[in-house]
């Protein structure tokens, strides 16, 4: 399993690499199609289930079904992805993520939020910039770059929108994500 886990690990570092390469170069660009948030929503947590089953942790969905908007689905999920990968990384066992989105005036605010450790004050006004990508041990001492969330980042904005986040050590994160409609 240790192997398993390592190499699992190096692939993911080798994928954020290369699509915040291509970011940077300007080769990713925003094929926007009518996507239901839930359903988008619920692809991304059917592949990590396994994971949440290993933590015991308790998932919880918020979002109806008749919630659509015009985004990039490959974006979006690989945003979605990283920080439901990080809300299972930095919560311990027995603790609690959930999910939820929905409407405003013309844009879909979506939360992904943990009980988890929580990110340092000192950490947070540079988490998002190629300076303050600091990777940090997860809760069963899982490997993180820091890259993710710089392409979170990347391509929340590209997707015309904006992603910020809400912490205190020890009780947990909320990851907030605006998106057009």
């Amino acid at each position: 399993m240790s192997l398993y886990k390592s190499a699992s690990s190096t692939y993911n570092l080798l994928e954020d690499l290369l699509e915040w390469s291509q970011i940077q170069r300007g080769l990713t660009k925003p094929v926007l199609k009518k996507v239901g948030v839930k359903k988008l929503i619920d692809d991304v947590v059917f592949v990590h289930q396994e994971m949440m089953i290993k933590k015991s942790l308790e998932l919880q969905v918020h979002i109806n079904d008749d919630l659509f908007a015009d985004l990039d689905i490959k974006m979006i999920q690989t945003v979605i992805r990283n920080l439901l990968t990080n809300a299972i990384k930095f919560t311990p066992v027995g603790g609690k993520v959930w999910i939820e989105a929905k409407k405003e005036t013309e844009k879909i605010e979506l939360v992904i939020a943990d009980s988890g450790i929580g990110i340092p004050s000192s950490l947070l006004p540079k988490l998002f910039d190629v300076d303050g990508s600091k990777g940090r041990k997860g809760t069963e001492g899982e490997r993180s770059s820091g890259l993710g969330l710089l392409i979170c980042k990347e391509f929340i904005e590209l997707n015309g929108g904006k992603i910020w986040v809400e912490s205190i050590e020890n009780k947990g994160s909320q990851f907030f994500i605006e998106i057009p409609c």
